[in-house]
């Protein structure tokens, strides 16, 4: 259940530094240094989660802040750019419904109703779902990345 933990950690966070939409296409690579996780229970109250001695319970949820970095793990800006907040309610240990909301230059970015499996190494793909700031009305793509040190590598699509 280390795997477990690892993958969490690895999985749960995202990140995004984005230039103004105009009329062109804009796609930026980012990269996500993981912050404070907190595990909630289905009534809100603090618990901790230490696989495989304790796993999440259908309705527990997490809430992670993260700093965000323009760039990939192999380059990237050494100060934060912004910041994001990711949600997760758990379905069941392995799996959770998520919301990740990025704000970044006077903008923010939603990204609601995607799925992380946390067993599964694959990217996670979400829609934009708003946007307002600069971006208002954009329409957009996000796809998270686990990358090494338990960060995140992305990629941020918006026309």
């Amino acid at each position: 259940m280390k795997k477990l933990t690892a993958v969490l950690a690895a999985t749960l966070g995202a990140a995004a530094v984005l230039a103004p939409v105009a009329d062109a296409s804009v796609t930026e690579h980012l990269y996500q240094v993981g912050g404070p996780t907190r595990f909630y229970d289905k009534a809100g109250k603090r618990i901790n989660i230490n696989p495989p001695a304790t796993l999440p319970s259908a309705g527990d949820y997490f809430v992670e802040r993260d700093k965000d970095l323009r760039g990939t793990l192999a380059h990237h800006t050494s100060t934060g750019s912004g910041t994001d907040t990711l949600r997760c309610t758990f379905s069941n240990p392995d799996t959770a419904k998520c919301s990740l909301t990025i704000k970044v230059g006077g903008s923010t970015l939603s990204f609601d109703g995607f799925a992380i499996h946390f067993n599964r190494h694959t990217p996670v793909h979400a829609r934009l779902t708003r946007a307002t700031g600069k971006h208002a009305g954009a329409r957009g793509s996000l796809t998270i990345t686990g990358g090494a040190n338990q960060n995140d590598e992305l990629t941020v699509k918006l026309s």
